[in-house]
């Protein structure tokens, strides 16, 4: 769920959420997707990465909350989308920051769940677990792909 999220709005609707007035219109625009969408998206991601790994949050990450992250993390698909088109919200700095703050959930999410995953079953399946974390992160890149391109399909972002 957290990697088709990801895929789903990297990076061709954050990119599509740039402002139709203002400085990110005019003299911005060259600006606003490369690199201003890739870097906070990268920042942001490895930032949830590193907070993660830390005790204090890798101790309440369980696997039942990172279930219930991962649902209300899919708010971001709607909300960058009318952002994008049909543009019910045109401000570069609030798709900005919500590009940051999903890049975050995305990396804190991720970390968690492969770290706390193997650690709930017995150290035999381990490595099966793993295995089967790994196949599901390659499926939700996959439907995130799939699902952005039909996307696409039937909405031009650009247009």
């Amino acid at each position: 769920s957290t990697q088709s999220t990801w895929v789903f709005l990297w990076p061709g609707i954050g990119c599509a959420t740039q402002p139709s007035t203002g400085w990110f219109a005019n003299g911005g625009s060259d600006w606003f997707c490369t690199p201003l969408v890739i870097v906070s998206f990268n920042y942001g991601d490895l930032l949830g990465r590193a907070v993660a790994s830390k005790p204090w949050v890798s101790n309440h990450c369980t696997s039942g909350r990172c279930a219930y992250m991962a649902i209300a993390r899919a708010a971001f698909v709607p909300f960058l989308i009318i952002m994008a088109k049909p543009r019910l919200f045109s401000n570069g700095v609030l798709a900005l920051v919500t590009i940051f703050v999903m890049a975050v959930s995305n990396g804190l999410i991720c970390t968690a769940t492969m770290m706390q995953a193997p650690l709930e079953v017995v150290p035999e399946s381990r490595g099966i677990v793993a295995d089967l974390m790994l196949t599901a992160c390659y499926g939700g890149v996959a439907a995130g792909a799939i699902g952005a391109a039909v996307v696409n399909i039937f909405v031009q972002f650009n247009a």
